[in-house]
């Protein structure tokens, strides 16, 4: 008797294990990122806190895509809190920014717009030969541009991202980590308030022209106030969003997505077990946790790590659920 016992009991567990297995299968079928997208990645921090509150190969490198604008962006609001440059100054293209791929505004060679409208466009429309021409008027070339990018990624602590264009069009040595996307974001809403709110605009106009963000979470999500989106056939698809609700702050980034609904769908999944885990209050003893006066700051980073797979989880439990059964 208690060997038959033990054989039906081993048999239940084999069972209960291989249900578990299917589920979890069928949950990751029905996730466009499944675990054999190798450019997935996502990361998720608390802005109050700088805590880690969760990743998915969240240091590992990848290509940015249109996030590159981001960067971008922070070069341009740094050169006008400096004063060289005014939003109503004219950005003029030459033949290089009018020849960029789309996404673009079209502008000819000779052409101009305004800074602020540059700004916009950026944000908004991802144009890639806005991006090079705003380059090209603040470093001359979009290469000494993409130096300086680079060298600003490295004293924000970005540490493992290397820049190659303002765009984000492909180029295999442009290379960042959600982390430092998740630092970027952090650092342009925290080091230029008066201008970040240009990241939350559902659409601007340009030359009797309507243009409507591809950040589709501005339009959908509670409390989403930026920042990016990016797409190449490289990257997959890519986003950096900033979620501030119920007192709480979040700055999430996915990566890799294999659409852009997915990878809004995912960004949402991520943000919902997350947001439960955020801080209410500023646990750090200054006022900007993210730069002092002299030096540039960053809050220790703590992950929250966990060693067991998914797999090992559910064998726990089931093995908890057999031992509630006696053999005899």
């Amino acid at each position: 008797m208690k060997t038959l016992n033990r054989i039906i009991l081993i048999n239940l567990k084999i069972i209960i294990l291989i249900t578990a297995l299917i589920i979890t299968n069928i949950s990751y079928a029905n996730n466009a990122f499944s675990a054999t997208n190798s450019k997935y990645s996502s990361l998720v921090m608390d802005a109050k806190t700088g805590e880690i509150i969760h990743h998915v190969n969240g240091y590992k490198k990848r290509y940015p895509a249109s996030l590159t604008k981001m960067m971008t962006l922070y070069i341009l609001f740094d050169e006008i809190k400096r004063g060289s440059i005014k939003k109503t100054d004219l950005i003029y293209f030459s033949r290089n920014a009018s020849n960029k791929q789309p996404s673009k505004l079209g502008i000819p060679s000779g052409g101009s717009i305004s800074v602020d409208s540059a700004i916009k466009a950026l944000a908004i429309k991802s144009a890639n030969d806005v991006a090079t021409a705003v380059a090209e008027h603040i470093s001359g070339t979009e290469t000494l541009f993409s130096n300086k990018m680079s060298m600003t990624a490295e004293t924000l602590g970005m540490k493992n991202t290397v820049f190659k264009n303002a765009s984000g069009l492909p180029n295999s040595k442009q290379l960042t980590t959600p982390y430092d996307m998740v630092i970027l974001g952090l650092r342009i809403k925290n080091d230029f308030p008066n201008e970040y709110y240009v990241f939350g605009l559902k659409s601007f106009s340009y030359d009797n022209k309507k243009y409507i963000s591809h950040n589709k979470l501005l339009f959908s999500y509670e409390g989403a106030n930026g920042i990016k989106t990016g797409f190449t056939n490289a990257s997959g698809f890519n986003i950096v969003t900033s979620i501030q609700k119920d007192n709480k702050h979040a700055i999430a980034v996915v990566m890799g997505g294999n659409t852009g609904s997915a990878r809004d769908y995912n960004m949402i999944k991520v943000l919902n077990k997350s947001f439960p885990k955020l801080s209410k209050t500023m646990k750090l003893p200054i006022k900007n946790p993210y730069k002092t006066e002299n030096a540039n700051y960053l809050p220790q980073i703590k992950s929250r790590v966990d060693k067991n797979s998914y797999f090992d989880k559910i064998k726990l439990k089931v093995n908890r659920i057999i031992n509630l059964v006696p053999y005899n």
